[in-house]
């Protein structure tokens, strides 16, 4: 089996490529399946050979084309987004049932602005969806092939859905009249933040225009963060 593997990968990153985007390079027990390309991998870095790598840990600037379309990286991109998303969700939970927790009097002023702070957020957040489009997704990772959207809601701020999602627990701890609630959305917005960044790292990586896009549009709030 080495001998097979050496003779197919032994004419350097043509043959990579070819491998990657053809299954039929693997052996036939394993094609189509991640085994044989992990079992190719491992081969590749057990001989010492990295510059024949094809998933290379750290990447300097944008990834080769061939690498980018791997179906094991795609693998591995899901799993590395599936820590925060299961963060996310977990506060999510915590947030919607946090008034079942605490009973407090609700003033009726507070729960008036916070109903209306929900409305205004939902809306921003279903314009911002739309101004996404086919490239939103719930990991970290952009969308192989996606673009950089800088229209409607991004052109804004750089991460309207997460405003969006602060300004509506924001919006059902003052509904509620939940200290807890607004608690975990402080909370919340230090998840986001912290999320943004790396999620902003990726993209430059992916898109060597959103360094310019970047500079020229805050965060979460315009003109201040």
């Amino acid at each position: 089996m080495r001998e097979w593997y050496a003779s197919r990968w032994g004419d350097g990153r043509a043959s990579q490529a070819r491998c990657v985007s053809d299954p039929a390079c693997l052996p036939p027990s394993r094609s189509r399946s991640n085994a044989g390309m992990t079992t190719l991998l491992y081969l590749a870095r057990a001989e010492g050979r990295r510059e024949h790598d094809p998933f290379p840990r750290r990447f300097a600037g944008r990834p080769p084309a061939a690498v980018n379309r791997s179906p094991v990286m795609a693998i591995r991109r899901t799993n590395r987004g599936r820590a925060w998303v299961l963060a996310q969700t977990g506060l999510f939970l915590a947030i919607a049932t946090g008034p079942a927790l605490e009973r407090r009097e609700r003033s009726p002023f507070a729960a008036a602005a916070g109903a209306t702070l929900m409305l205004g957020a939902l809306g921003w957040m279903g314009h911002a969806y739309r101004s996404l489009g086919a490239s939103h997704t719930p990991w970290v990772e952009p969308i192989l092939g996606g673009g950089v959207a800088t229209d409607g809601a991004y052109g804004i701020v750089r991460h309207p859905i997460y405003a969006g999602w602060v300004g509506l627990s924001v919006g059902w701890g003052l509904l509620t009249g939940s200290r807890l609630v607004l608690v975990l959305s402080a909370i919340l917005a230090l998840f986001y933040d912290r999320r943004a960044r790396l999620e902003e790292r990726l993209m430059e990586q992916a898109h060597p225009d959103y360094a310019g896009y970047r500079q020229r549009v805050r965060r979460f709030v315009p003109g201040v963060y």
